[in-house]
């Protein structure tokens, strides 16, 4: 279950068994990081530790960089070879229900299903926009604060739903803000 709390620690000997289906974790073997994202993880524990990493690299004693070092997501579920390769022996039945990474991807119709480059998934936390039809969706996307939802859409688009600029918005009460979201199905 996720905390809230954020911490980082080294596992040694570690098996898939580590791999806490509430939490990021992270395989580092050098040449590539993956990032390993558990499905009960918090969105806030993803955006941090999607941040951190490049930073975890470019202090590495080594010298190595995050522009010169493969870095991965990893979706729990979805680890492809490369990354179920450092763990012995690998369950592929823990969390796929029996479906090989071949049949999920089949599946799916992915390519490269669960797993993306971090500077790709980072920039998905750091949208400043939104169209208003993703914005009403139930859940909102990746990365957006659901009590702010009116924030990320375009200046024109937020003037055309709302019927007034944001700053005119930002000027009324908190009651009266909260009312005309609720009827733009922003709240």
């Amino acid at each position: 279950m996720a905390t809230g709390n954020f911490q980082v620690e080294e596992i040694m000997n570690f098996t898939q068994e580590d791999l806490n289906t509430s939490d990021v974790m992270m395989l580092d073997t050098y040449y590539e990081i993956g990032l390993w994202m558990g499905d009960e993880a918090s969105e806030d524990e993803k955006k941090q530790s999607l941040e951190l990493v490049g930073r975890y690299v470019d202090t590495d004693p080594s010298s190595r960089k995050a522009d010169d070092t493969v870095i991965v997501t990893v979706k729990q579920g979805f680890e492809p070879p490369s990354f179920t390769g450092h763990f012995h022996p690998w369950n592929s039945d823990l969390w796929s229900e029996g479906k090989s990474f071949l049949e999920l991807k089949e599946e799916f119709g992915k390519e490269n299903l669960g797993i993306k480059f971090v500077e790709e998934e980072l920039k998905v936390y750091n949208m400043s926009e939104h169209r208003y039809e993703d914005l009403v969706r139930n859940p909102p996307p990746l990365g957006v604060d659901a009590t702010k939802k009116e924030s990320y859409l375009s200046d024109n688009e937020f003037k055309e739903i709302m019927q007034m600029t944001k700053e005119e918005f930002y000027k009324k009460p908190e009651w009266k803000r909260i009312d005309m979201k609720k009827k733009a199905g922003l709240f």
